[in-house]
This record gives C-alpha cells, structure tokens and sequence, in this order.
C-alpha cells in the first residue's frame, strides 16, 4: 500500500471517530436528531472512499496530460483567465487535486506536480507532490476541487527545490488569484501563492485556506526512472520524459486571446 494513501485513509478515520463521538454526546443530551448527525459520518466516509482511491491511484503521467489540455485551452482564452503578465512573471505554476471532508475542522489531503521557471526561460520537469492541510470551521461536507497555483516568489521555490515541506497560507502568503489587473498588480505580485479554482468554463479565484505541498519520492522514482530528489527535478538536472516535454512546450507557447485593447488586458488603476 502507499503511504499517501494510507495518510488519507488515517485523516478520514480520525474525522470519522470524532463525529461519532459529537454524535453520542448529543444523542445523550437529546438535543438533536440522529439523521442530522448520520451526514457528517457520512462525509467522512465518503473522504476515505474517494481520497484513498484517488491517491492509490495517483499518476503522474496521466495528471500531466490532463495539464498539457488545460494550459492549451487557457492560453487561447481571452476571458476569466489568469492575466499574461501575472503568467509571465511567475516563478514556477503548480497543478493540484485536492480532496476535503469538515466538520468544525476542514481536513485536506490531495496530489499534484510543480513546475519551475528555470534562469534561462526555459522551464523544469514537473515535481510529484502530495497536499495535506486542515482549518477550523463550521462547514459540514465533502468537496473536491482542481487548483492551479501561481508561485511568485523564490523563496517559495527554494523551500520545493529543498524537498522540505512548504507551506501555502501561513508560511507562504496566498490570496485568491487575480484575473483583472491594476497597473501595480501587473507588475507587483500582491502574495506569494495565487490561487486558481479550475472549471469548464472559467478559472476564478480562490481562498484555499493553509495547505502542505510536500515532494512525493516514489511517484517522481517511478516517472522519472530513477532515484531523483526534488533538486534534480526543479533545476533542470534530470532528463525529462516525453509527457514533461509536452508540458514545458505548453508552457512555453504564447498567450493566444483574441486582439484587444491594452486597456481591456490590463485594468486601468482604481480612482
């Protein structure tokens, strides 16, 4: 078994016995109904079934696919979309699925890879990572949700290309990401991390509250056939399969939207 699936099979249960134990203590002083308190046993639940899965079956290769099409379709679109100078500026872009149960703490676990902009312009193989993270609140309820990030400082680089653990949201400073500009956002990232929610139609951003990416050593062994550190990966030292190819060359494809005025690209500064 993997140990990433194992780690989110340990956070649902965790979630699972502390809503059991909310039950009892209600159900004891009769103040609410047993169906109330079933619904959360059950989000929990449902965060074991879909996060195990999903992690056991996590893959890079088939994630950097889905990657490749996205970027495709977000560089051709003029509307809702992340602004070409923010994209232009960014020191690395991360992709992430993340899977989240709550019930007065919001539990997270996920996977997803990193990309950094190397020196020269060129652009890094992509770097498996796994997500974890929790908050305190009062939501009840299982959502799952792809994320695009947007790094903007090398700090936050440094901490990935160390294979330490970094941290979005209070380590390192994340603000949903912009898609309309004041001329000083275009050209001064206003945090860290942006962050993007991914749909059909449109990106938009998004608060995801704080989060873990740590690197994930036996999905990088296994898609780059050998024993790599996140060093290698993140510097360009490696060579890249031909999915990674793919990836960099998507990257690195000019913004496509339909011909506009500069005013309308770039938002003109609030009175």
């Amino acid at each position: 078994m993997r140990k990433d699936g194992l780690q989110a099979g340990s956070t649902a249960l965790k979630l699972i016995v502390i809503n059991s134990i909310n039950l009892m203590i209600l159900l004891k002083k009769g103040r609410q109904k047993t169906k109330t308190f079933l619904w959360p046993i059950f989000c929990s639940l449902l965060f074991l079934v879909f996060s195990i899965q999903e992690l056991w079956a996590w893959n890079l290769e088939k994630k950097i696919d889905q990657v490749v099409t996205f970027i495709q379709m977000m560089k051709n679109r003029y509307k809702d979309n992340v602004p070409e100078p923010i994209f232009q500026q960014a020191k690395g872009i991360g992709f992430i699925s993340l899977y989240q149960a709550s019930l007065f703490m919001k539990e997270r676990q996920g996977v997803g890879l990193i990309i950094v902009r190397l020196p020269e312009g060129r652009w890094s193989g992509p770097l498996a990572v796994k997500v974890s993270g929790w908050d305190l609140g009062l939501s009840v309820g299982f959502l799952s949700a792809d994320l695009l990030l947007v790094i903007n400082t090398q700090e936050t680089i440094d901490l990935l290309i160390k294979g330490t653990k970094c941290n979005i949201g209070v380590g390192q400073s994340a603000q949903p990401g912009l898609v309309e500009l004041t001329e000083a956002q275009a050209t001064s990232p206003t945090a860290a991390v942006y962050v993007y929610l991914i749909s059909k139609k449109k990106l938009k951003g998004i608060a995801i509250g704080n989060i873990d990416l740590v690197a994930d050593p036996e999905t990088n062994w296994k898609y780059y056939q050998t024993n790599c550190i996140p060093y290698q990966i993140l510097s360009g030292r490696i060579a890249v399969p031909e999915s990674g190819q793919r990836l960099i060359q998507a990257l690195l494809e000019p913004y496509r939207s339909l011909p506009v005025k500069q005013a309308e690209r770039v938002v003109a500064s609030p009175p």
